[in-house]
């Protein structure tokens, strides 16, 4: 069994596991539902119902394919999102609404989605691997490929995002006042979380 102080590093985070699923049988995963309800009482929110557009986004990173939150996979996502709270779930809709966010895939299947668009300066983000983090494994770190260019490392900050000595607010910032710098063209489609139904203007 994970311990909670191993699986999970932001300490918002940590907390909330703690607090709302520690003492229960399994305490190491949870269906969404009970997740969700949980989330909302202990940050105090309002009921979110499944259909609304945030909750979907937090279904879609944090819940596996039968509908549910392992304690690993929480810990994983939500290092991203830190602090994690009720602001989270607005950097998570504005993160998995743009089109070139991928989350956990893989550098292979990062790769092999740019080698299908066929155009140079297409380009995604990823999760980092533990080995593109280099010493601090558990430092959050994202990965902005880019078909035809070296990958480019982004640290996530408590306030933001850094690459080299510059530090923006949103990766969206990033990417604007950096496209020449990066050569970036176009998004790369094909995200798992297309699948949400996010209005043309969060698009």
């Amino acid at each position: 069994m994970l311990v909670l102080s191993d699986a999970v590093s932001d300490p918002s985070a940590r907390d909330f596991w703690g607090a709302c699923f520690l003492r229960r049988t399994p305490n190491d995963v949870v269906p969404f539902a009970e997740f969700a309800a949980a989330f909302c009482a202990h940050f105090r929110l309002a009921s979110l119902p499944p259909t609304d557009l945030s909750m979907q986004c937090l279904r879609a990173l944090m819940a596996d394919e039968h509908g549910d939150v392992s304690l690993s996979q929480f810990g994983r996502h939500s290092r991203y999102f830190a602090p994690f709270g009720a602001e989270s779930l607005q950097k998570m809709r504005n993160t998995l609404s743009a089109g070139w966010f991928h989350g956990d895939i893989s550098a292979s299947d990062a790769e092999a989605l740019l080698g299908r668009a066929r155009k140079p300066g297409s380009y995604l983000i990823r999760y980092a691997e533990a080995h593109e983090a280099g010493h601090d494994e558990r430092a959050p770190f994202l990965v902005l490929c880019i078909a035809g260019s070296a990958p480019v490392l982004i640290r996530v900050v408590a306030d933001g995002f850094e690459w080299k000595d510059q530090k923006f607010p949103s990766l969206d910032e990033l990417l604007m006042k950096n496209r020449r710098n990066f050569g970036l063209s176009i998004p790369c489609v094909g995200s798992k979380f297309d699948a949400i139904p996010f209005p043309d203007d969060e698009q």
